[in-house]
């Protein structure tokens, strides 16, 4: 595939965020997940975040 690093330097420097990355305004299906499993306001809570590249 060549020189993955440069290729991803690239498209970081030339796209804005909004193109390369995978974003919401308000995650409406994770805010009714948390809500629903009714945890304490002080709860510690791990965003976990899985990406592959091809």
């Amino acid at each position: 595939m060549g020189n993955n690093k440069s290729h991803w330097e690239n498209v970081f420097a030339t796209k804005n965020p909004s193109e390369v990355s995978w974003t919401q305004k308000y995650p409406k299906t994770s805010i009714d997940y948390l809500e629903n499993l009714n945890l304490s306001i002080d709860a510690n809570i791990i965003d976990l975040v899985v990406a592959t590249a091809i």
